[in-house]
């Protein structure tokens, strides 16, 4: 065998593999980019989580009341304190939902839990709170919340309690 046609050989299986290391480092960046987003996107949920149990919190909630130029009634204490719980479930199922379509969920995973938010769409006052959180968002998260309404329409007749 001529040693310039091994070398011709042994030229092309290089290129090959390198063509092939790339490709698979193409695949491992993009995978460490979703993965990155995701505990981005999580910690930021976190951060919200935290302010809105803060704000649940019956004397932060009168001092927020206070502070914003109201009057803290017993009432206005429990609407804002149940207002700040409802952010929180739809700051989860935002965070959920943009885990799963960056594809960081299993569908079980996924499947499991829309059961759950479908069981709290039902929920009456979480309904009209979803009804009014939604509409002040609706060019700012058009998907999101169709995939949320798809579950409210889909909710379990026979799930009347307040557990998920």
């Amino acid at each position: 065998m001529n040693w310039d046609a091994i070398g011709a050989i042994g030229e092309s299986v290089g290129s090959i593999a390198v063509v092939i290391t790339v490709a698979y480092l193409a695949v491992q960046i993009r995978q460490s980019s979703r993965h990155t987003k995701a505990l981005l996107q999580q910690g930021q949920v976190g951060r919200v989580a935290n302010e809105l149990l803060q704000m649940a919190n019956s004397e932060n909630a009168e001092t927020w009341i206070k502070g914003n130029g109201g009057e803290a009634t017993p009432e206005s204490v429990q609407d804002l304190k149940f207002a700040q719980l409802c952010n929180l479930v739809i700051y989860d199922m935002m965070d959920f939902y943009n885990t799963h379509f960056d594809q960081l969920t299993s569908e079980e995973q996924f499947e499991s839990a829309c059961v759950g938010y479908s069981n709290l769409l039902r929920q009456p006052g979480f309904k009209s709170y979803w009804a009014s959180w939604k509409a002040s968002r609706l060019l700012a998260c058009p998907n999101f919340i169709a995939w949320a309404d798809a579950l409210a329409e889909n909710a379990s007749a026979d799930s009347e309690s307040n557990w998920v």
